[in-house]
């Protein structure tokens, strides 16, 4: 761990009177950091925002504004129990934002399934169980008027202790009171609805929306029956800009959905097409109906 980053925690500690024990940094990408914690209330997750400088890529996002944007989300809908936020705050001299949050442990349900399918076990219920937890999640949360706006692989969580599966990530969710504005240039591109991209491309504001919500975990079911994304590329999309990834599906340019038949339940499939329609008004019009065609299949 480097002393730049001790030197943020020893300021977060003091800030939110907590107590920082045995810190193990698990992501530092971006400008965001989350680190893993040891105090006296149990294992902490600390997420630190750091905003772009002068020598940032124009397309780098401000982790400062999303971190702190973020937990002013968490404080919103702390009520849904969706995760615990401890504290948050911002240290202006040292130009960061932080929030602290529970940890649970868990890994994210794509890669449980790859390794329960390695394994030669029931990979097909793992992932729909998940589904299952997950869609409750969403019907919580889309009911209490807010939409995640970034659900992709990193951000659906297989809880240990197999408590389900849990999401994480809500710095792009809007609701009735959203905070901090920000410009929705959607969650990660690959997982974003046609009508996001068309507003992107267009110019006008984008926003997420129940259905987009559910296209993206369309999308997810997709990637993990068939090893890659929805859209149908024309040369790897880590070779790309991000407008012409957006470009493609805008124009929708898709992969065969047939390609997922026999990766996933019979329900997990009808589900993955009804969510990935092109038309939003086709798609499952709540997380709810969407948990009845699953189970349905």
């Amino acid at each position: 761990m480097t002393e730049n980053i001790r030197s943020f925690l020893d300021a977060i500690s003091e800030s939110a009177d907590i107590e920082i024990v045995d810190p193990i940094t698990i992501a530092d990408r971006r400008g965001s950091l989350v680190v893993r914690s040891k105090s006296s209330a149990g294992d902490l997750a600390i997420k630190i925002g750091i905003p772009p400088d002068a020598n940032s890529h124009p397309s780098t996002p401000d982790a400062f504004l999303l971190v702190k944007r973020e937990s002013e989300v968490l404080r919103l809908i702390n009520h849904l129990k969706t995760t615990y936020l401890v504290a948050s705050g911002v240290i202006d001299r040292l130009s960061i934002s932080f929030l602290i949050t529970k940890w649970t442990d868990g890994v994210p349900l794509l890669r449980n399934f790859r390794q329960c399918k390695k394994a030669g076990g029931d990979a097909k219920h793992l992932l729909d169980e998940g589904i299952r937890d997950l869609l409750a999640a969403l019907e919580q949360l889309h009911r209490a008027g807010w939409c995640h706006g970034d659900i992709q692989p990193d951000h659906i969580i297989s809880a240990a202790d197999h408590r389900g599966a849990f999401l994480l990530d809500y710095a792009l969710a809007h609701g009735k009171r959203t905070p901090t504005e920000i410009t929705y240039k959607g969650g990660l591109v690959h997982f974003n609805a046609p009508e996001i991209c068309r507003s992107l491309i267009s110019g006008q504001n984008a926003y997420p929306t129940i259905l987009t919500d559910l296209y993206s975990l369309g999308g997810v079911i997709f990637l993990a029956a068939t090893e890659h994304v929805y859209p149908a590329y024309a040369d790897d999309p880590k070779k790309l800009p991000w407008n012409v990834l957006v470009q493609t599906i805008a124009d929708q340019r898709f992969n065969d959905l047939e390609e997922a038949r026999n990766h996933v339940s019979f329900g997990a499939f009808r589900l993955m097409k009804a969510c990935l329609d092109n038309d939003p008004t086709v798609r499952p019009s709540s997380a709810k109906r969407a948990a009845e065609i699953l189970n349905e299949g």
